[in-house]
């Protein structure tokens, strides 16, 4: 029997989806502004992280990236479905202000193999991560004035650590952990209500690569106080395999290959205690403020 009623909700529902597939067809790539940069890129496709994000292996970025294994977004996610796993690609990279995409992505008909780097390494760590309530081993590093400096050194602080490499240009990854410390330290000296026993730590997992001389001037760059804020080193790959494997910190150790890398931005209490874990990018100046003014009262 015909329902009427039926039949008019049907067609708004087949109406509604038409539409909604014309929109995410039609989607547009941000507006981009006058000094946004425009690379062109060749990489292989590895695979999908969601809808929007693509995983590539892709080549040298003259005077902005080396070559790594990064995720990128797509401005346009229907241009990823073709894609296959091994596809070679070229692709536009955008990288305005603090934001970054891709778009007209092109595969080339070829298939190639992914770097040696993409295939094997960024492996679980050899033993289990830790977690809030721990204790952060105490290890030594050379900070950005090539001084010894052991972690318990900032005892009876409360400490930031996060984890960079300076040839990491992406906006969203080490570039954002290095702007959003530098605005944590502007926020809490600025605070008269603030706690004074802070510390941050920046610490490069790049150790081949990043000397204090050049960790110096990464954290100029981004108008570091070194009275608040210091940026390690190590002269040891032991130290900084140790560190990440408590922390579950995933990196690229060899040199010659692609980098890659997770991000992982740890709290620890006055007693070297982790307090809080943040395991990605998604995190806000405010949150990160005020896990250091609770860990700054543990005494």
């Amino acid at each position: 029997m015909h329902n009427p009623k039926l039949a008019r909700t049907a067609g708004w529902t087949s109406f509604a989806v038409a539409v909604l597939a014309s929109i995410a067809i039609c989607v547009e790539p941000p507006q981009r502004s006058p000094e946004a940069q425009v690379f062109r890129v060749k990489g292989i496709f590895l695979q999908t992280k969601g809808a929007e994000v693509a995983v590539i292996d892709h080549e040298t970025i003259p005077d902005h990236m080396p070559a790594m294994v990064m995720p990128f977004r797509a401005a346009r996610p229907s241009e990823l479905k073709p894609l296959a796993t091994g596809d070679e690609i070229l692709f536009d990279y955008i990288v305005d202000g603090f934001e970054s995409w891709i778009e007209n992505i092109v595969a080339t008909g070829k298939k190639r193999l992914a770097s040696p780097s993409a295939r094997a390494v960024a492996t679980a760590p050899p033993r289990d991560p830790l977690k809030v309530g721990d204790l952060l081993p105490d290890r030594e590093f050379l900070n950005d004035a090539g001084e010894p400096v052991r972690l318990s050194d900032s005892r009876g602080k409360a400490v930031a650590l996060t984890f960079v490499f300076t040839r990491c240009a992406m906006p969203e990854a080490c570039p954002k952990m290095m702007r959003n410390f530098a605005a944590v330290s502007e926020a809490l000296k600025a605070d008269p209500a603030a706690p004074s026993n802070w510390q941050l730590l920046t610490i490069s997992f790049d150790s081949f690569h990043d000397t204090p001389e050049k960790l110096k001037a990464y954290g100029q760059a981004y108008g570091y106080d070194p009275s608040r804020w210091r940026l390690l080193s190590s002269d040891s790959c032991c130290t900084i395999k140790d560190i990440a494997a408590d922390v579950d910190l995933r990196y690229t150790d060899d040199p010659t290959a692609s980098m890659q890398h997770n991000l992982r931005t740890v709290v620890l209490d006055t007693t070297g205690r982790i307090t809080k874990i943040f395991t990605d990018e998604t995190w806000t100046v405010e949150e990160l403020v005020a896990a250091l003014r609770d860990a700054a009262k543990t005494l």
